[in-house]
């Protein structure tokens, strides 16, 4: 189980690896990869951070009838940016440069994000993002809301799976 400050920092991850062609060189496929947990006996993946163009977006209130998007770039979060300097250091020491070999087994791939996320001192750091999955898509012909709020939760991270981009 994962705090959710744990899976927001994993998912962030992902997507600065998907951003920067990373996961297209292991898996050979042009596709998104999410997150999948175990919630309220469902399986569903989604969007623990919203993660665009290289920044993560969020709308926030900033007065009475008034929101506006703010925009979290790499270094705004300084917990993120010091998982992705360590995974850098770790896995592309050469410049970050290195070619990945192609592996299928996205097995391989949880087992790094389970390990890398241990590294940095995720729990004590504040993470300015709401405590949602957003965009969920329900395995199993399930139905259920677009977005689950999971704040206060312990998060069971069970696998990932690829979504066509």
């Amino acid at each position: 189980m994962y705090s959710l400050k744990e899976v927001q920092a994993m998912d962030y991850l992902l997507k600065r690896m998907q951003y920067n062609d990373l996961l297209k060189q292991i898996t050979g496929e042009n596709s998104e990869l999410r997150l999948v947990i175990e919630c309220n006996n469902k399986y569903i993946s989604g969007d623990f951070i919203n993660y665009q163009s290289g920044s993560i977006k969020q709308y926030e209130f900033k007065g009475p009838y008034e929101y506006e998007n703010t925009i979290y770039h790499n270094q705004s979060i300084e917990v993120f940016n010091q998982l992705w300097k360590s995974f850098c250091d770790n896995y592309l020491p050469n410049n970050h440069s290195t070619t990945f070999k192609r592996n299928k087994d996205l097995s391989v791939l949880l087992e790094l994000l389970f390990k890398h996320i241990k590294t940095i001192d995720v729990l004590s750091s504040s993470i300015p993002l709401r405590p949602i999955i957003i965009n969920v898509d329900y395995l199993n012909n399930e139905l259920g809301p677009d977005f689950l709020y999971l704040g206060g939760k312990e998060i069971d991270v069970i696998s990932i799976v690829q979504k066509e981009i």
